[in-house]
């Protein structure tokens, strides 16, 4: 199969903290000069979306894999925009070179983080379908999370500026932004027949095994079946919710009463004290958007099509 795979390679200039010279010379390594019709360097910013467009609609009418290198942010845009545009252009197989800080979606389809062993697997893997979730209409391949963690994400994003990527820094800017910015919010949570409204200063819906598998959570196999787990604390005090998302971390989270959990297939989040149609500040994938209220979280089932290593799909 892979003497007869070509690539449109797309490379986020901005992701990671690797060389990109690195990058192109494990490309020219393993990738042939006649399978390799382009390869572009895209910056974020106002024309990352029309680059995207133009890659996915190139790798369609070439019906090359489209190989992009970049964190989880790119590539849940690349996944968004490949299921808005697959009922225009057809459907474009994706592969991954993770560059990000945590990888998770890589992680997750047992594809590997190192660039060589990336390529390899672009070359020789097999294409599966994903499933990719959506909040109204940001689409998420890891999560969205409402509350404090926005905020949290701000601030880490200033400290990591002036320090680089240290993650000591970043938990430490997390840890502090937390006890001092957190307020606990109302929300009305429905889903399926059940409608309950809470308290609370951080909700998270995760599609991701990896970024979960601290949790020790029977639920978590509840993800392989298309359903997202979402996430909500209730404790009473910054303290007490902070040694609660610790102690989940380290020791599991089925005896944490400060957090509860539930796999969910469909979801409405509401604030009922914020008019409708305001926006709400979201943490989707690494970015932060505004969307309107209510926020309506789904999946969608074989969204794209990717390619991961062969024993991933053996294994399932």
């Amino acid at each position: 199969m892979s003497d007869r795979r070509r690539f449109i390679i797309v490379i986020n200039a901005a992701a990671g903290n690797q060389k990109n010279e690195h990058l192109l010379e494990c490309i020219s390594r393993h990738i042939p000069t006649e399978s390799l019709l382009k390869t572009d360097q895209v910056h974020p910013g106002p024309d990352f979306e029309q680059d995207v467009d133009r890659a996915i609609r190139d790798a369609a009418a070439e019906k090359a894999v489209l190989l992009i290198a970049g964190g989880d942010g790119t590539v849940n845009t690349f996944l968004g925009r490949m299921s808005v545009l697959n009922s225009t252009v057809g459907k474009t197989t994706l592969a991954i070179i993770p560059r990000g800080t945590f990888n998770y979606f890589a992680r997750d389809h047992g594809i590997p983080t190192e660039a060589n062993e990336a390529i390899i697997n672009a070359l020789e893997g097999v294409a599966q379908p994903v499933p990719l979730c959506w909040v109204n209409r940001e689409p998420f391949c890891v999560s969205a999370s409402l509350g404090v963690y926005p905020k949290i994400m701000k601030a880490r994003e200033r400290i990591l500026a002036k320090t680089g990527r240290s993650r000591l820094a970043a938990v430490l800017t997390s840890i502090w932004v937390f006890l001092t910015n957190q307020k606990r919010s109302l929300i009305s949570i429905e889903h399926g027949t059940q409608v309950r409204q809470m308290k609370t200063p951080l909700v998270v819906v995760t599609c991701s095994q990896t970024q979960i598998e601290t949790f020790d959570m029977p639920e978590a196999s509840h993800l392989d079946k298309g359903f997202m787990i979402l996430f909500a604390m209730r404790g009473r005090t910054s303290i007490r919710m902070l040694f609660a998302l610790l102690k989940s971390a380290f020791g599991g989270i089925r005896n944490v009463e400060e957090i509860s959990y539930e796999p969910v297939q469909k979801l409405q989040i509401t604030y009922p004290r914020i008019r409708r149609r305001k926006t709400i500040e979201v943490a989707v994938d690494g970015e932060i958007r505004r969307l309107q209220n209510p926020l309506i979280f789904r999946v969608e089932h074989e969204a794209a099509q990717v390619i991961v290593p062969a024993k991933s799909r053996e294994d399932e």
